[in-house]
């Protein structure tokens, strides 16, 4: 800001500011903002940091989708497909459906989105946003790394047949 703006001024364009990126990721907010100040002479703009930071929160929402079906392939117990036919069956996520009203249980898969991406802004379903303090995550201890047992691997859901088959593939090739 202007050394000559009245303080008012500046805050009414912080809290702007705030409102038209607060749903973007700190980190790609961070990483867009620095791209750009090593470019412009100027303050940027908030379309100059949403056309770079937009880019990066894409990336990030197709990987999040890809992540989405493939952890409902391991649910369902069946295997994950290539690439291409992964992404054809990872769904838009509500985040992809700007302007639209959601529901209360759309509102929630939004919010579990946002933290998984590290956002501190969440919605209700009337449209209105709030902010949640990030919490910095304890360190817990667990000891000794070990490998998962096949027991693990049921009890996370991995079909006993498919943990026969990595089994028979390893004697096969004789690991």
């Amino acid at each position: 800001m202007a050394p000559n703006r009245a303080p008012a001024e500046a805050t009414m364009w912080l809290h702007e500011f705030s409102r038209l990126l607060g749903d973007i990721p700190g980190d790609i907010l961070c990483d867009a903002i620095d791209q750009l100040q090593r470019s412009l002479k100027f303050l940027p703009t908030v379309s100059e940091i949403r056309a770079i930071a937009d880019k990066e929160l894409n990336k990030r929402r197709r990987v999040f989708a890809r992540l989405d079906a493939m952890g409902r392939y391991m649910e369902s117990g069946k295997p994950i497909p290539a690439q291409k036919a992964l992404e054809a069956d990872a769904k838009p996520t509500v985040m992809d459906r700007r302007g639209e009203r959601m529901n209360e249980a759309e509102t929630a898969e939004l919010n579990t989105i946002l933290e998984n991406l590290g956002a501190c802004t969440r919605y209700r379903p009337d449209g209105s946003r709030y902010e949640v303090s990030k919490r910095t995550p304890q360190l817990v201890k667990h000891g000794e790394p070990q490998r998962p047992t096949r027991a693990d691997y049921i009890a996370w859901g991995v079909d006993p047949e498919v943990l026969d088959r990595i089994e028979d593939a390893k004697h096969e090739s004789g690991d």
